[in-house]
C-alpha cells in the first residue's frame, strides 16, 4: 500500500482515461456488503472483511491494468485477473475472490477501490501523526461553514456539498498524510485543489472546488477539518430525523 501511495498516486486518472468509469450499479452492492443509499456511508456500513489485503490487491490490479487494460470497460475484472499469470495469484485470496465472482466489470475498477479505501480509510486515519491534527482556529471554521453546504440546495448560493469536502480531506489523510512526509505548514489547497488527485466525487465540479475550497487551511488542521465537518453533518441528520419524528406524531395527534 505504501508503494501506491507513494509513486502511484495519479494513477486513478490513469485508469480513467484509457477505461471509461461508471458508478458499481446498486444491485452489486449488496453482494459487496454495501446495502445504504448514501455512497459516503458505504464504507462505515461495510461487511467487508480483510479490507486493507483487498486494497493491497486492488492496487496491484490497478497497476498492472494501467499497463494493460486498455478501452474494454465492459470486460469482466475477474476475466482480466485470470488472463495474466501474475495476476492469477490474486484470485486465490478468499476474500478478494469473492468480489471478483460478483461479476464486477472493468468500468467499475475505480469505484470499487474507491469504496474499500474508504473502510480502511476509517481506520486508519485516526492514527495519523499528530501535526496533521492542529485544531481550527475560529476564523477557519467559519470559512469552512462559508464554504459548505450540509443542506440541500434550496437557494442559488454555490457550495461545496458537505459530504464530498469530508470525503476529499479522508481521501486525503489515507493518501498522504499515513506516510508523514508531507509539511504541516503548507496550504491544504494545493493537494485538494488538484484535479489529478481524484479526491473529490466526479459529481462535484473543479470550477466550484477552484472557487470556494477555504484559502485558510492548512495541512496541519486536515484532521480537524474533517471531524468538524462530520459532527456538523451528523448533527444535521439528526436534527432531521427529530423533525420527521415530531411531524409524523403530529400527524397521530390529528388522525380520526
Amino acid at each position: 500500500m505504501e508503494l501506491f501511495q507513494g509513486c502511484m498516486r495519479r494513477i486513478l486518472s490513469d485508469i480513467k482515461n484509457q477505461i471509461t468509469q461508471e458508478p458499481i450499479p446498486i444491485e452489486k452492492m449488496n453482494p459487496l456488503g454495501f446495502s445504504i443509499n448514501s455512497r459516503l456511508e458505504y464504507a462505515s456500513k461495510s461487511t467487508i472483511d480483510n479490507s486493507s489485503e483487498i486494497l493491497s490487491s486492488l492496487e496491484i490490479l490497478l497497476c498492472f491494468g494501467k499497463r494493460t487494460a486498455v478501452g474494454n470497460g465492459d470486460r469482466p475484472i475477474k476475466d482480466f485477473v485470470l488472463q495474466w499469470m501474475k495476476l492469477s495469484s490474486l484470485y486465490e485470496h478468499r476474500e478478494f475472490s469473492k468480489i471478483l465472482d460478483i461479476d464486477l466489470r472493468l468500468k467499475h475498477l475505480v469505484s470499487l477501490y474507491e469504496l474499500v479505501e474508504e473502510q480502511v480509510a476509517d481506520v486508519k486515519i485516526k492514527y495519523i501523526h499528530e501535526k496533521y491534527q492542529e485544531k481550527l482556529s475560529t476564523d477557519m471554521e467559519a470559512a469552512i461553514m462559508e464554504s459548505l453546504g450540509f443542506e440541500q440546495q434550496t437557494t442559488t448560493k454555490k457550495v461545496i456539498p458537505a459530504e464530498a469536502f469530508a470525503l476529499a480531506l479522508k481521501r486525503f489523510m489515507l493518501r498522504f498524510l499515513t506516510l508523514e512526509n508531507q509539511k504541516e505548514t503548507d496550504s491544504l489547497s494545493i493537494y485538494l485543489q488538484d484535479g489529478s488527485l481524484n479526491f473529490w466525487p466526479s459529481t462535484v465540479p473543479e470550477e466550484l472546488i477552484d472557487e470556494l475550497f477555504p484559502e485558510n487551511l492548512f495541512v496541519a488542521n486536515t484532521y480537524d477539518a474533517y471531524t468538524f465537518t462530520v459532527k456538523k453533518i451528523e448533527y444535521i441528520l439528526v436534527l432531521r430525523a427529530v423533525i420527521v419524528m415530531k411531524e409524523l406524531e403530529g400527524c397521530d395527534n390529528v388522525l380520526p
